[in-house]
């Protein structure tokens, strides 16, 4: 700051004094009268405030300055010094300007003259302004300042909404400078400016000290001695609106300094800032679907007036705002006019308004209280079920009904009967979803129930409504019985004859079979003693070589169900001549050239061929021999099967044959093959044998077996094997014996047997099995055994340790197929269920019950028609972690009366606790079908589970009370009845529970019955997230909503990638940015839907449909890298699995370790890649498919 003085006197009052900086860069001064003197020698009092300015410095080069700050009077001073003074001609008026007052031109004849003078005639200039046009034509000059009589020296004008400046050259051209795209607006303050540098021809254009055009010309201007004229020139192109401050400089001055004379106005005093406030008449009340005012008041605080525009916030759904006038200049008032919908919730909304200038804005607020109008309307009654017939055998059903508002529902029996007077009251009534259990039903009855709602504000309905609907009468058990003909046999050979059973009527029963009318010595089995239809069993002749020749006539009859039928044919038994063809055989296992070691099966092909007119005698027995001559058994009946302890053969090549010989004396060698023995340590363990011929006496091997498997539990040991002879063993038994890891003890059906544990008429204690393993039974491997009628469960196994069932089939079991219960010790259990079958159990095929530890795995099992009574289920996997269930099948799991059915089809979590004992949960390639209710579910927060490359038909995914970390991708869901995914809360509420992390991503949802997301049911609120996206959709006709939350929607989330909130979720694709909708038909996606065959065709729309799962975040090191969501993928989760495999970028590597806290994921080999990089499963093609 620069401490200037001055002396200086004035010849009269008020005094105005200004000076010009010249030679000085000063840019802020500080000017102190310290002596001054009237006309009168009256001394001035230097406490005065005005005793102080503080004086802006002018750019240098001013030839002209007009402030038009005198309010009064017809002249225009010129503050420069040049004395370069105009008169006002034609009457411009005063009135206030940008920087204190401005002139008001009317567009018809005002100016301002200003007499020629030297220090106007200018070749280098800059000119500007404050303008504010109140008239802007297009194709029309409007003058602001012109020198020369037409404008020939220099001039400044708007053209159109363009801003221009020129001149005329020496050659009497125009060179004219304009701008494009300027848009000036009527009745708005704008800076304005025309430069022009004689040495460089250049000449510029500036709007508010933006450079808006520049040019450079060949020819200079040239100067006149004529007037220069504000706001006209000769053409009469006269201005219309205010101008202020204009000035004129002899020299191009730069943007810089244009910007500072901009907010600089001359004289060096700024006027105050423009403000106003904001005012309201008060809160206001309005009714649905009408509308309201208020009188908004805006008070001008300060500064010149600038017009204001309005806008309004916190409107209720439904509301709009308008305003009348839109804008105004303070002090001024404007009405908001509020128009509400007949959907405009009721309540209190705080309304702010909102005034701008543009860069200064001021708020008022009042409250708006939108009120219901009165209800004089009974509810509206729709969807009443059930209606139509209801399957035989139905005792009980829901019955609902729907309202267009809340009320209560009332039902009776009686038509005509008032609401008041109705006997009954829904269960579930109040909102606008009524239900209630209606029980007693009885077969081929109709019921009639008449129905009336009364709304919260006490609008009865005066007709009823009535849901009506029957249950069907029972159809009788029936069926067909048929054989494939008549057959013949030589005396002492056997003949097969298929019998098949069709279901005609009724639930499918079980058969039973017999036969009557066999010749003398004929004997008869069937090879399955019982089925239910639609069946076959292959029944089998055996004659003796006395059996008499000639014809009989044999009767078959199945029972069962309370139905009996009966088929015949007729055997024609032939005489024969003795046995001359010799039998044959064929090694099976082990295969040629292969390598064996310690106990080796070798298993034989043999028969005696059958010889028209020929007596076959049979075989009676195969030998095992290996190199030729040292025999290793002889197995006497079918299946021709041993085992070969190599423990004591040398290691090396040798030769194996079979010698067969049948009943006639006639024998034959098979083809030898080769073996390479090559053992190690002597095998640990002994093999004993089981048979329903033995006895629990003897010692337990193969010529001396165990009559019960009961007796060889009890006698086994670490790495022992227990081979069962096929046969049905009613017995309930009991492992207490342990094996040890990598020794395990061994029950299996001797090779080509089954042997059938029956439970028939065994009455077990609750909760055991047929087959119980003791908490002290560890490391026990059960394999080929067939395990059926239990009272409670198959199979049960207390504190499961090391426990393998292969290739079991567990089925008609009073309760669940097999159950795993730890009762609740935390010990890591490792146990497996592989290769087997569990169905028509009354409740769960396969459970597992309160292991803390975990480790369990499900694999290639077949689980169907299980009745999944009391909510269990085809696989239930409760409070426990770290379960594997991989590439089965399940099916069917419903029973005979549903649906509804009582279970799911997979099911895992735990129960209302506040974060599931379930967690690390995989579902991966199974194959799931059946009605819609007959579902994949999760539950209580199962953290960092995956279901992935399932295959879902008729039903879909149900995730609830809190689905948390859960990567759901990679499936196909085709025609689920329902929703294809539901998450929902089950009315519990459990507090803490939340959807966090959910993940939903590159599925295919095929013809969905309902939505195919659907949150329900009173899910847990929270403000967490989930990622629905990436995923295709085909919808059937009429059903095109991808998403839907269910009332009450007392949500408050923010759903992610798209942050789109509650409103955007309900709008279907709206919310999910990389979602698709596909039109193709079923057999266009699908390689043969009608046979369920749901691979993609090569012009599915499904194949490279897909987005990456996730993307790298940054590289930590060449082996481990940080992703946007680990959640999708499983490091072997300590054994339990394969770790994954999985794409980054382009390269295929293997997990090492996943960390779903950090989402840092350690990779098997060095890799390099930026952030950013696409993460998924490895897949061929340009993207990953969508879909299993």
């Amino acid at each position: 700051m620069n401490l200037l003085k001055f002396n200086q006197s004035f010849s009269h009052v008020p005094a105005r004094w200004s000076w010009l900086s010249i030679a000085m860069a000063v840019s802020l001064s500080v000017l102190t009268l310290s002596l001054a003197v009237s006309n009168d020698n009256l001394p001035l009092d230097l406490t005065n405030p005005l005793s102080i300015y503080r004086v802006q410095a002018q750019v240098s080069g001013l030839v002209a300055g007009w402030a038009l700050d005198e309010g009064t009077g017809t002249t225009a001073s010129d503050i420069s010094g040049n004395n370069n003074t105009g008169t006002l001609a034609n009457g411009p008026t005063w009135t206030t300007g940008k920087y204190g007052n401005a002139l008001s031109f009317d567009g018809a004849n005002d100016y301002v003259n200003v007499p020629d003078a030297a220090s106007l005639d200018l070749t280098s200039w800059t000119i500007s302004a404050w303008i504010y046009p109140t008239s802007l034509p297009s194709v029309t000059w409007k003058t602001i300042l012109c020198k020369g009589g037409d404008c020939t020296n220099y001039y400044l004008q708007t053209y159109g909404t363009e801003l221009e400046g020129g001149f005329e050259s020496p050659a009497g051209n125009w060179r004219r400078f304009r701008t494009t795209g300027a848009a000036l607006q009527l009745n708005t303050w704008y800076h304005v400016a025309f430069t022009f540098d004689d040495a460089t021809n250049t000449g510029k254009v500036y709007i508010n000290g933006g450079e808006r055009f520049s040019k450079t010309e060949t020819a200079a201007p040239v100067t006149t001695a004529t007037p220069l004229r504000i706001g006209t020139d000769n053409w009469n192109e006269n201005w219309s609106g205010l101008l202020d401050d204009l000035r004129i400089y002899n020299r191009a001055l730069s943007q810089a300094e244009i910007q500072t004379e901009m907010n600089t106005p001359l004289g060096g005093v700024p006027p105050p800032s423009f403000d106003f406030s904001l005012a309201n008449s008060g809160n206001i009340s309005v009714t649905q679907g009408q509308s309201i005012t208020n009188t908004i008041t805006a008070t001008l605080s300060s500064g010149s007036a600038q017009s204001i525009s309005y806008s309004a916030s916190g409107l209720p759904t439904g509301a709009t705002a308008s305003f009348s006038p839109a804008s105004c200049s303070p002090t001024c008032t404007t009405t908001i006019t509020l128009t509400t919908q007949a959907s405009t919730p009721t309540g209190n909304s705080t309304i702010t308004v909102t005034g701008t200038d543009g860069s200064l804005s001021r708020t008022t607020s009042f409250t708006l209280t939108v009120q219901a109008p009165s209800d004089t309307t009974p509810p509206v009654l729709s969807n009443g079920s059930p209606s139509g017939t209801l399957s035989a055998g139905t005792t009980q059903t829901t019955m609902q009904v729907t309202t267009n508002e809340n009320a209560t529902c009332k039902y009776g029996t009686t038509p005509n009967t008032s609401y008041a007077s109705l006997p009954n009251t829904f269960s579930t009534t109040g909102g606008t979803t009524h239900s209630t259990t209606i029980t007693g039903l009885t077969n081929g009855s109709s019921y009639n129930y008449y129905v009336r709602c009364q709304d919260a504000a006490g609008n009865p309905n005066t007709s009823d409504y009535t849901i009506s609907f029957s249950i069907a009468a029972p159809v009788a058990f029936n069926f067909s019985l048929t054989n494939s003909g008549n057959i013949s046999v030589t005396q002492g050979n056997t003949a097969i004859n298929t019998i098949t059973a069709n279901l005609t009527t009724g639930t499918p029963a079980s058969l039973s079979f017999s036969t009557a009318g066999l010749p003398t010595g004929a004997t008869s089995s069937f090879s399955s003693v019982s089925c239910t239809p639609n069946c076959s069993t292959a029944l089998t002749i055996s004659t003796q070589s006395s059996t008499p020749t000639g014809n009989s006539t044999i009767t078959v009859t199945a029972q069962g169900g309370g139905a009996t039928q009966t088929t015949t044919f007729t055997l024609t038994v032939n005489v024969s001549s003795p046995d001359t063809t010799p039998p044959t055989v064929s090694i099976t296992t082990p295969a040629n050239n292969s390598t064996v070691s310690g106990n080796t099966i070798v298993t034989a092909n043999a028969s005696d061929p059958t010889v028209a007119g020929q007596t076959t005698s049979g075989v009676a027995g195969v030998t095992f021999f290996y190199d030729l001559v040292n025999q290793i058994a002889d197995i006497l009946t079918s299946p021709f099967t041993t085992l070969w302890n190599t423990s004591a053969i040398p290691n090396g090549i040798h030769t194996l044959i079979a010698r067969v010989r049948d009943v006639a004396g006639l024998s034959t060698n098979s083809a030898p093959i080769s073996v390479t023995v090559s053992n190690g340590p002597s095998p640990v363990g002994n093999v004993y044998y089981v048979a329903t011929t033995g006895s629990d006496t003897n010692s337990g091997t193969q010529t001396q077996p165990w009559r019960t498997i009961q007796k060889a539990a009890n006698m086994v040991n670490s790495g022992d094997t227990v081979l069962i002879r096929g046969g049905v063993y009613n017995e309930k038994i009991t492992m207490t014996r342990s094996g040890q890891a990598g020794s395990p003890i061994t029950f299996k059906s001797y090779p080509g047997e089954t042997a059938v544990i029956d439970g028939t008429g065994i009455v077990l204690q609750s909760y055991f099995g047929i087959l119980s393993l003791d908490a002290t039974a560890s490391y026990i491997n059960i394999s080929d055994i067939e395990i059926i009628n239990s009272s409670w469960m198959g199979i049960y196994a207390a504190r499961p340790v090391g426990i393998i069932v292969d290739n079991v089939n567990i089925h008609d079991n009073g309760f669940s197929g097999l159950t795993f219960n730890c009762l609740g010790v935390n010990v890591r259990s490792n146990s497996r269920v592989i290769n087997s079958k569990s169905h028509h159990n009354y409740q769960a095929g396969l459970m597992v019950n309160n292991c803390p530890g975990g480790y369990f795995t499900f694999k290639d099992n077949e689980v169907y028609n299980n009745v999944g009574a009391s909510n269990y289920d085809g696989i239930q996997i409760n409070d426990t972690p770290y379960v594997a269930v991989l590439n089965n099948i399940v099916r069917d799991n419903c029973g005979p009366s549903g649906p509804p059915c009582g279970g799911d089809s997979i099911d895992a979590g735990g129960t209302n606790t506040l974060v599931s004992p379930s967690h690390h949960l995989i579902y991966e390639g199974n194959r799931v079908s059946g009605p819609q209710d007959v579902a994949v579910k999760m539950n209580n927060e199962p953290l960092y589970s995956i279901i992935r490359r399932n295959t879902l038909i008729g039903t879909g995914i149900v995730l609830y009370e809190g689905p948390s970390k859960i990567a759901v991708y990679h499936n196909t869901v085709v025609n689920p009845g329902g929703e294809a995914v539901q998450v929902w809360g089950n009315g519990d509420n459990v507090n803490g529970l939340n959807f966090e992390g959910l993940q939903i991503k590159n599925n295919f949802f095929v013809d969905s019955g309902g939505y195919t997301l659907n949150i329900a049911n009173k899910a847990v609120p929270d403000t967490t997230s989930v990622v629905f996206d990436s995923n295709l959709y085909k919808f059937l006709a009429g059903n095109p909503s991808a998403i839907n939350v269910n009332a009450p929607n007392n949500y408050n989330r923010t759903f992610t990638p798209n942050a789109a909130g509650l409103v955007a979720f309900n709008q279907a694709l709206g919310q999910e940015p990389n979602g698709k909708v596909t039109t193709q038909t079923q057999t266009q996606l699908f390689t043969d839907p009608a046979t369920q065959n749901f691979t993609l065709t090569s012009s599915s729309a499904a194949i490279d449909g897909g987005q990456a799962l996730t993307t790298v975040i940054s590289q930590t090191n060449a082996t481990t890298i940080t992703v946007g969501n680990s959640w999708y993928f499983q490091d072997g989760w300590g054994g339990l699995l394969t770790p994954d495999t999985i794409r980054v970028g382009t390269q295929n590597v293997t997990v090492v370790l996943v960390d779903y806290g950090t989402h840092a994921i350690t990779v098997s080999q060095p890799i390099t890649v930026p952030s950013g990089t696409a993460v998924s499963l490895p897949y061929s093609g340009s993207a990953p498919d969508i879909g299993a």
